[in-house]
């Protein structure tokens, strides 16, 4: 699972806590926006994640992600993707209503 920001300025980004236990290298400090602001956070680098409906009706891989390590005060369960990544290739509609979000690929 995975929370659509489209306000914020990066490609993804990963919480502290998972970045450990997975072992990510921290790169350099750089400032990003997101739907609480701005903060500081650690470059990092992903090989590779995989998008899926959970109806499994549609899937689509990312290679090479530019990512960024959220930092350790940012307590989020869940990644976090961003309009670099995702709004770059699809286009996204948001219902309120339904608490839903709709990827349509261009």
């Amino acid at each position: 699972m995975a929370l659509v920001d489209s306000g914020a300025n990066i490609d993804i980004g990963i919480p502290w806590s998972v970045a450990r236990n997975i072992g990510m290298a921290a790169g350099e400090l750089v400032e990003i926006t997101g739907s609480s602001g701005k903060f500081g956070a650690r470059t990092a680098r992903l090989d590779g994640i995989h998008i899926m409906d959970p109806g499994g009706g549609y899937s689509d891989a990312f290679r090479n992600i530019d990512a960024v390590i959220l930092p350790r005060g940012v307590h989020l369960p869940y990644v976090i993707l961003g309009r670099g990544m995702l709004l770059g290739r699809y286009d996204a509609g948001f219902s309120e209503t339904d608490g839903t979000v709709t990827l349509s690929r261009r």
